[in-house]
């Protein structure tokens, strides 16, 4: 087996030099490259290099390292091992990974594969959950925290788990309104929005959930639309009841379950996907693609049957 292991430098507060002694002791030997924060075009090229091997791409930080390996997984048909460091890790959190990383790396070893959709929006691939509004503000303040020096309390597993709680919270009176027009062969939802999420797994910034029935296997984008709240105080009553992953967020909240997508907005708004910011724009083209890349997990996700129903509004 080859090794091509990402770390990022960013995650786990900085810890690069101890992950690095890590990943040395378990996938030690010429035929593990260890990169911190590569360019895209550097894996490409080691991919390509190596593409006869049995060769394993280990994302070593959060949901968005594993996000800067996606399109390069599916191009070379290489499984993703993950080793998670980041805030939030919710598609780690998903798959039954959990934050010992030596447990992590003998599930990595054990090369226990599982095939999971992806999501598509203008060309961009995501695996965990995206979308427009307040979502993508707290996504946007979230990445400038983290580029900032902060104290080493900041970063325990505690504040780390209601770290985007907080940021929400933050978001709270700012304007996210925007005019929101959904079709798909013909129109699914028009009306003003405080959010739009796509979902491809239950819950997104460690707490949240808009769509609890959302899964990674089933071929179906599970779509959650929450209209503008009356109140301030109504709208920090939607943030803490998706925080709480409770069913009814709000009247008015649509749920619609679907392959493919046109998200209209109004103005140029940011849509996020896996905790980063993909595309600015007032067209969104989404789409689902099945089975497309191949996660290591632990035995117990490894033998989970690929799910399959209509989509259905």
């Amino acid at each position: 087996m080859r090794y091509i292991c990402v770390i990022s430098s960013r995650a786990g507060n900085g810890q690069s030099r101890s992950v690095v002694r890590l990943l040395s002791e378990y996938f030690s030997g010429p035929r593990t490259s260890l990169l911190l924060n590569p360019p895209r075009t550097l894996i490409d090229l080691l991919c390509r290099a190596h593409r006869s091997d049995e060769l394993r791409l280990i994302a070593v930080g959060g949901d968005g390292t594993i996000h800067r390996l996606l399109a390069l997984a599916v191009k070379h048909a290489v499984p993703i091992g993950i080793l998670p460091n980041g805030t939030a890790n919710d598609l780690a959190r998903t798959i039954g990974l959990k934050r010992s990383m030596e447990e992590c790396c003998r599930v990595i070893q054990a090369d226990r594969t599982r095939a999971m959709d992806l999501i598509e929006v203008n060309g961009r691939l995501f695996a965990t959950c995206g979308g427009l509004g307040l979502p993508s503000s707290v996504a946007i303040q979230r990445n400038c925290r983290c580029s900032l020096k902060r104290a080493s309390w900041l970063h325990t597993r505690g504040v780390r788990k209601i770290s985007y709680l907080l940021s929400a919270l933050r978001e709270l009176g700012r304007n996210h309104s925007m005019a929101v027009r959904i079709d798909n062969c013909g129109p699914l939802w028009n009306g003003r929005a405080m959010a739009v999420v796509l979902s491809n797994q239950a819950r997104f910034g460690v707490l949240f959930s808009v769509s609890p029935k959302a899964v990674d296997n089933d071929g179906i984008i599970d779509l959650c639309v929450i209209p503008d709240p009356v109140s301030p105080f109504r709208e920090a009553g939607i943030v803490l009841q998706a925080a709480l992953g409770r069913n009814a967020i709000s009247p008015g909240v649509t749920r619609i379950r679907l392959h493919r997508a046109r998200i209209l907005t109004d103005r140029v708004v940011p849509f996020f996907g896996d905790g980063e910011i993909l595309a600015n724009g007032r067209e969104f083209n989404v789409s689902i693609l099945p089975q497309a890349v191949r996660f290591i997990v632990p035995e117990r996700f490894a033998a989970d049957e690929v799910q399959s129903c209509a989509p259905k509004k």
